[in-house]
């Protein structure tokens, strides 16, 4: 995935689908925390917002963070140490815990983001231009059995990526489950 991640490959996907590089970069650097993820050996599920990229044939949605359900066994050490592991190796240069919103009593979740350097210039406040600004991609997890009827195993094959050899593959809800998340989401006190 390290050619999805180049600054050529992402203004020629922006150019594709007509839209601000720096989006697609981050729905790129998005597609490649889940892949890391996977590959650490990490078992969760995929879901969310994101996860739409992967159920559609040609989805129009543009996301930057991956929302994830793991056991509520998993220690939060381990967790934080294949989570390193994964900035160690990759080309996410940190990682933060959101502390405010994370392992708060009576709320299983923990929120996280991975920091990255953009291949593409931003302004400051006073309008400056800034080279190789930081970025972030969030990771939002909650901590729960599996609460799916069905779940499907996708590849993270899309037109967003560029793939060669082996491509991860992650286990999901399936477009059903999505919906009924979204609508539940969206109304949840609706009768």
């Amino acid at each position: 995935m390290p050619e999805s991640l180049s600054s050529d490959w992402i203004a020629g996907r922006g150019k594709k689908f007509g839209k601000d590089p720096t989006i697609i970069e981050g729905m790129i650097y998005a597609l490649y925390l889940l892949e890391c993820l996977k590959l650490s050996g990490l078992d969760f599920i995929f879901k969310g917002g994101t996860s739409l990229v992967l159920l559609l044939d040609h989805p129009k949605r543009f996301s930057v963070d991956i929302d994830i359900i793991l056991k509520p066994s998993i220690k939060k050490s381990d967790l934080e140490e294949c989570l390193e592991k994964i900035v160690d190796s990759s080309n996410f240069i940190r990682m933060e815990l959101d502390e405010r919103r994370s392992y708060q009593p009576g709320i299983p979740k923990a929120h996280y983001k991975f920091i990255y350097v953009s291949n593409f210039s931003t302004r400051d406040r006073d309008g400056r231009p800034i080279s190789n600004p930081e970025r972030e991609t969030l990771l939002d997890i909650v901590f729960t059995e599996n609460p799916y009827p069905v779940l499907v195993e996708k590849s993270l094959q899309t037109e967003w990526l560029a793939t060669d050899g082996e491509i991860a593959r992650v286990n999901m809800p399936d477009a059903d489950s999505i919906t009924g998340d979204k609508m539940t989401a969206f109304a949840p006190n609706t009768t």
